[in-house]
């Protein structure tokens, strides 16, 4: 099946879904096409394809189901919501898709039996600073999300916290908002983990 034909079934699922779960707020779901879809897409061109994707906080796939859609291999959705997590799962039978549900506490989750290197991704868990605070503690490397008009503040949040280093890519779907790669993230060891 063609890769428009795939983001077509899926879009009519969440749709579908939708009406019994929250998984999008009901004003975007008539720019489904823009306002997620081809904000997602653009994700691929900054992941490495022989890395695993962590998606945190997937809720109804985004970026996770995108990313799988467009040929990604080794995808695994993290959804703490059961309700949101059974969608997830729908959709990979339904459009028969290559990726793994992980229905917990993303603090529980287990990267030890990852063999390959991992980039974490996400669209809407939280700040930067909550992002490298998963990253540190699953031992990730590289992150690559989407980010609002505010991404430089969170980036100077993050630094009070963390080294790292970051490269800006303008969105392509939100003239404010950029794709936001960080990688090298190293807590300052004075630091214990905020919560």
């Amino acid at each position: 099946m063609t890769t428009d034909k795939l983001i077509n079934q899926f879009v009519s699922l969440l749709k579908f879904w939708n009406k019994k779960v929250n998984l999008v707020h009901v004003d975007t779901v008539k720019d489904l096409q823009q306002r997620h879809v081809d904000d997602c897409a653009q994700l691929r061109n900054y992941i490495d394809p022989s890395h695993t994707i962590l998606d945190i906080g997937s809720g109804a796939g985004f970026p996770g189901i995108i990313l799988a859609i467009y040929g990604f291999d080794n995808v695994i959705l993290c959804e703490k919501d059961f309700k949101k997590s059974v969608f997830l799962k729908d959709v990979k039978r339904q459009l028969k898709l290559n990726y793994t549900v992980f229905n917990g506490d993303i603090h529980q989750f287990d990267t030890s039996k990852i063999k390959n290197p991992i980039t974490a991704v996400s669209r809407a868990y939280g700040s930067l600073s909550d992002l490298l605070d998963i990253m540190d503690e699953l031992k990730i490397s590289t992150g690559v999300f989407n980010k609002g008009m505010h991404y430089q503040v969170e980036i100077n949040e993050a630094k009070q916290n963390f080294n790292f280093n970051c490269s800006t890519f303008r969105s392509i779907t939100d003239i404010n908002g950029v794709v936001l790669k960080v990688f090298n993230i190293k807590r300052y060891k004075n630091l214990k983990k905020i919560g």
